[in-house]
């Protein structure tokens, strides 16, 4: 993964409390370009060491942020644009779910 994202990845696991807001990725994201793959990687990253990312929508949320995420990369995978009605197909997510995903992933993507 690039330096840019483990520095970022540094200083969320260097806080204190094992909770962080999607909010304080985002932050800690700053103006730093990232790829779903690159928001998939560090909400992994983050889990994997016991920490959790609190999104709007609770667990559904992140959980709808890894199936688009993941449907988004099969898709492209395969030569196809990732529009939302493919997502949903691919994803199994309803249209409603599937926004919230891409909100989110908008979020952590600015």
């Amino acid at each position: 993964m690039r330096g840019e994202l483990q520095i970022v990845l540094t200083s969320l696991v260097a806080r204190t409390e094992a909770e962080l807001s999607l909010s304080q990725v985002a932050e800690a994201l700053g103006d730093l370009a990232v790829s779903h793959e690159d928001i998939d990687w560090l909400i992994g990253e983050l889990e994997a060491r016991g920490f959790t990312v609190d999104v709007p929508g609770g667990v559904g949320g992140i959980e709808a942020l890894r199936r688009v995420l993941s449907s988004a990369r099969a898709l492209k995978g395969q030569g196809e644009r990732a529009t939302l009605p493919r997502i949903c197909e691919h994803s199994g997510l309803s249209r409603e779910a599937a926004l919230r995903g891409l909100a989110l992933a908008r979020v952590l993507g600015r």
